[in-house]
């Protein structure tokens, strides 16, 4: 059963995996001024979000966390014709 489990490495192991290669996604040109627009430390979690299959974006309050991931949810929307989930 457990086997069956997606993502069991990284989300049970925690282990860090390397993306396919190629498989980085581009930023549209409409949201590259949003993006270059972020600090060093929503720049980094962009960046990490784009390269490696799961990501973990935390912070204190009023540090952009809901921003960046509304950035990255339209990123990804952008990107590719498959759902999206979301959890926050």
């Amino acid at each position: 059963m457990m086997d069956e489990i997606p993502l069991k490495e990284e989300l049970v192991h925690a282990a860090k995996s390397l993306p396919a290669e190629g498989c980085k996604i581009a930023i549209p040109a409409e949201l590259e001024t949003q993006v270059s627009s972020l600090d060093d430390g929503q720049r980094n979690a962009v960046d990490t979000s784009l390269r490696d299959r799961v990501a973990l974006i935390q912070g204190p309050p009023g540090t952009g966390k809901s921003y960046v991931g509304t950035l990255l949810a339209r990123i990804f929307l952008a990107a590719t014709s498959e759902q999206l989930l979301v959890v926050t």
